[in-house]
């Protein structure tokens, strides 16, 4: 089955841990793993387009590292000097590197958590806790994705009738886009009070009221969050065994390094290919169904 066809909250619990991982742990193959298998996941939502974000982060994780080198200095491995004569060191290479990696898996997460994530689980896992804070997220993942249709409408519009924001002169360029933006914010205030009038005509913040709900948690959710929570255990352990955690100041040390660091590495895999696998198994089904 997919991976958002689960129980909403089976859905918070898989991103909630994988971001955290994902931006905790150190050790360059636990970074590696998170980011190929985060990828994995945005390619199997998206497919090709995956690969637009993948080159994009590719770029950023290059200079972040050459800049992160160049403003840090920590580590007592020598590798070359800045132009000021500030030294370049290996350590402070690798911290930037891993860094980058790890900040690009969290990206690479949160595209396929707006996937994954409509706004009616959003409303059903924080409208008891917060209704207002509930409707606020719901408002603003679907007002992102409006005002990105919108705005290619406009731009086609205006194209079709020689006033887009590229067309003419320095002058008239600088007239297009701002008669271009001045309709966009037209449109996000005019959607905005929509929105609000339309919430509040159907009960938001009115004391005892309810919502629908089509979400169960079923079998099907219990034998695949069984399975999830054993991977987390597993991989906290790893993280409190030392496995996933090396120090790079002042120099490189990794503190645990021998055949159970492989397992480690293979459970931490498994986790985070959990969905992947789920939506790649749904698509063969489907795929054998209508062959």
């Amino acid at each position: 089955m997919e991976f958002k066809s689960y129980h909403p909250l089976i859905n918070l619990i898989y991103f909630v841990c994988a971001f955290v991982f994902a931006l905790w742990f150190t050790d360059p193959v636990f970074t590696a793993i998170a980011f190929i298998c985060a990828f994995l996941f945005l390619l199997a939502l998206t497919g090709k387009k995956a690969f637009g974000l993948g080159i994009g982060l590719l770029v950023f994780i290059i200079v972040f590292t050459l800049l992160y080198r160049t403003f840090n200095h920590f580590g007592i491995t020598n590798i070359g000097e800045t132009s000021i004569g500030n030294k370049i060191t290996l350590e402070a290479t690798a911290f930037g590197l891993n860094l980058a990696f790890r900040i690009s898996a969290a990206i690479i997460l949160i595209a396929c958590f707006v996937k994954i994530f409509t706004t009616d689980k959003i409303v059903y896992l924080f409208g008891k806790i917060s209704p207002k804070f509930s409707v606020f997220l719901s408002f603003l993942f679907r007002f992102i994705p409006r005002i990105k249709k919108e705005s290619n409408k406009i731009s086609k519009a205006r194209k079709g009738i020689g006033r887009a924001k590229g067309q003419g002169s320095f002058k008239n360029k600088v007239k297009n886009f701002m008669a271009y933006f001045g309709r966009l914010i037209s449109f996000s205030t005019e959607s905005t009070f929509e929105s609000l009038d339309s919430m509040k005509n159907r009960g938001l913040g009115l004391k005892g009221r309810t919502a629908f709900s089509i979400y169960r948690f079923d079998k099907r959710d219990r034998a695949f969050v069984i399975i999830m929570f054993l991977f987390i255990f597993l991989t906290l352990t790893a993280w409190a065994l030392d496995y996933a955690i090396i120090q790079y100041d002042p120099e490189i040390i990794i503190v645990n390094k021998d055949a159970a660091s492989y397992l480690f590495y293979i459970i931490y895999a498994f986790l985070l290919l959990m969905p992947t696998a789920s939506e790649v198994l749904m698509k063969m089904r489907f795929k054998k169904v209508c062959a």
